[in-house]
């Protein structure tokens, strides 16, 4: 059993610390909130926008600075959203990676989805129930469950977010 174990955790070696930043951003549009989804993989993999934190950053405006490149739309931090942590093994660093990631709520102001970088296929707006089913990872759903109860609160008319354990 301990042997089996062994083998899911994964290659040993060092271990790398990767801390970045990203949100949702939301519109209102015929009284509802929207979100905007980014797609990679050809469309296969939906997810929120994210990237690393550079030098002289905090993490809000890293999180402002990839919604604008990986979505084409600005917007300003309205909450925090928390952050979530996961590992991962980078083959040419040789190294485990743990990543922490944290995010934010962000208010659209301007810009345009077809104006994203060229690392997304495709940025859509959807709605709050369909973001919920179209996100392929459950940690970025529980952010936006986050974010979905803060919209309610905010914009009336919101439906109350599914609960923690729903699957999409």
């Amino acid at each position: 059993m301990a042997r089996a174990r062994e083998k899911m955790k994964g290659p040993r070696g060092p271990v790398r610390q990767h801390v970045s930043a990203g949100g949702v951003i939301f519109r209102v549009q015929e009284g509802l909130p929207e979100v905007a989804l980014i797609g990679t993989r050809g469309g296969s993999i939906w997810g929120l926008p994210k990237g690393t934190v550079e030098a002289g950053e905090d993490t809000e405006l890293t999180a402002r600075r990839e919604v604008r490149e990986e979505t084409g739309l600005d917007g300003g931090v309205v909450a925090s959203l928390g952050s979530v942590q996961y590992w991962f093994y980078e083959k040419g660093a040789r190294a485990r990676v743990h990543k922490t990631v944290h995010f934010y709520l962000l208010e659209y102001a301007a810009g345009r989805p077809d104006d994203h970088d060229r690392e997304v296929d495709e940025v859509r707006w959807v709605l709050l129930p369909e973001a919920h089913a179209r996100l392929s990872h459950e940690n970025e759903r529980q952010i936006l469950r986050r974010a979905w109860a803060l919209l309610q609160g905010r914009i009336s008319g919101t439906p109350p977010p599914p609960a923690e354990d729903q699957d999409a």
